[in-house]
């Protein structure tokens, strides 16, 4: 339950008590009629426009490979600034992009790519794969094109 009051409080229902929300997020200031659609979801009508929260959306989503465990075996995860989801597997490196599509990646540069422990990302855009585990260096991915760093450039 929400209560909504025309002095601008809010208060919400938790575990049967109400209470108010201090301080009251933008989004839910100037309610002219809320409403609750069928699936959950809060429409409120507000001085600045419509606003909707999805309460139908799932929070969690499981992703696997049923037929590969070694892809299931995720060791390193890394959220890119674009939105990416950069997964270091014992099996290589996953994207979950940020429009749906799904790249995989389980060699770069005539290497494999096994036990990958580590993953980050660079001012430039550049991302970073390491395995501490199966060899030493670094691989670099930036604009579609992998490169490696090893122990005689320093790393």
């Amino acid at each position: 339950m929400v209560a909504f009051f025309e002095s601008g409080a809010v208060l919400i229902s938790d575990n049967g008590v109400l209470k108010e929300l201090n301080p009251v997020p933008e989004s839910m200031q100037g309610v002219l009629r809320p409403k609750f659609r069928h699936n959950g979801d809060l429409v409120l009508a507000t001085n600045h426009g419509l606003q909707l929260y999805r309460g139908s959306d799932r929070q969690w989503h499981r992703w696997c490979h049923p037929d590969e465990g070694a892809r299931n075996r995720v060791d390193e995860i890394l959220r890119a600034d674009n939105g990416d989801v950069w997964l270091g597997t014992d099996a290589g490196v996953e994207v979950r992009h940020a429009d749906g599509r799904i790249s995989w990646f389980d060699e770069a540069l005539g290497r494999d790519l096994r036990i990958i422990t580590d993953l980050g990302q660079d001012d430039a855009g550049g991302i970073w794969v390491s395995s501490v585990a199966y060899w030493e260096g670094a691989f670099r991915y930036f604009e579609e094109t992998w490169q490696f760093y090893g122990p005689e450039d320093g790393m």
